[in-house]
């Protein structure tokens, strides 16, 4: 999700979203063993963060610490996405079951037999 007066970051995370998520797919239709767990994450305790957003806005980060446990469980446990330290209506409006859906379908399109990992 975009905030203000995060532009270049913003816009690396969402190039990190559709290229994992890419990659996600073609390692399921190939039935390569390997899961990508996508980490949505809020406002972080953490000193970069917290300077960043210092006098612009008025919220506490979550406990880093915390924050790494959470990304470790959540990669142990192959979740397909993450999310900490957002309120908790943000992952049922983000993850979308309507993205889900397309996405589904839009696998039918495929054929299987030429497509390759490689």
């Amino acid at each position: 999700m975009s905030s203000p007066l995060i532009a270049p970051y913003s816009a690396s995370k969402f190039a990190l979203d559709g290229f994992f998520s890419s990659v996600r797919k073609e390692f399921s239709m190939t039935k390569v063993n390997v899961s990508i767990t996508l980490c949505i994450l809020g406002l972080i305790n953490t000193d970069t963060a917290m300077n960043a957003v210092a006098g612009v806005l008025n919220a506490h980060g979550s406990p880093k610490e915390e924050c790494a446990l959470e990304i470790l469980k959540g990669g142990a446990l192959r979740r397909e996405e993450l999310y900490y330290g957002t309120p908790l209506w943000t992952s049922v409006l983000v993850a979308s079951p309507g993205r889900k859906l397309l996405e589904f379908l839009s696998l039918r399109n495929y054929n299987l037999d030429k497509f390759t990992s490689s």
